[in-house]
């Protein structure tokens, strides 16, 4: 078997999950109506693996997310370089990211973005893509985000298991 380096790269977005009937870390989604929602943050490699799920109220905005994000995550050291969309080009979000020693590869607001960094991106938004697969985790049914963020890591090892699979193929 081949083995390939460690990537420098991460690459961190959020997504909402609809609510049905979640108690624990719920917040009014503002895409939907104020209806409840919780917000899931990920981070992840260049080839789409999740390494981090963390969870806030819905009504809580993606830069104010990062610093916690990014402080449960383990695979993260100095040097290596943060991809995300332009909702976290922020002061705030640029302290973070000078406090964890990374590299900054946000996207800025009011430029178009390039192809290159956009290839890199996008594989965040096919790992939400493919994590929308499981019903389970589509609409949020569970009443405690413990059992919630069980299912996320499931479905995050059976789309591991699946890719390394393919690759021994």
């Amino acid at each position: 078997m081949k083995i390939r380096p460690r990537s420098q790269t991460r690459i961190v977005d959020t997504s909402f999950v609809k609510n049905v009937f979640g108690r624990q870390c719920t917040g009014p989604s503002p895409f939907d109506r104020g209806r409840q929602a919780t917000k899931v943050s990920t981070i992840t490699d260049h080839a789409g693996i999740p390494l981090i799920f963390t969870f806030h109220r819905g009504n809580r905005n993606d830069s104010r997310t990062l610093f916690h994000t990014l402080s449960k995550c383990k695979h993260i050291s100095r040097g290596q370089k943060l991809y995300a969309d332009k909702i976290y080009d922020s002061s705030h979000c640029r302290d973070v990211i000078d406090h964890f020693s990374l590299e900054n590869g946000v996207s800025k607001k009011k430029q178009p973005v390039s192809k290159k960094d956009n290839r890199v991106r996008i594989v965040v938004e096919h790992t939400f893509g493919w994590l929308d697969k499981y019903r389970r985790i589509i609409l949020r049914y569970d009443g405690l985000i413990h059992a919630f963020r069980s299912f996320h890591f499931l479905a995050s090892l059976h789309l591991l298991g699946n890719r390394l699979i393919k690759s021994k193929s």
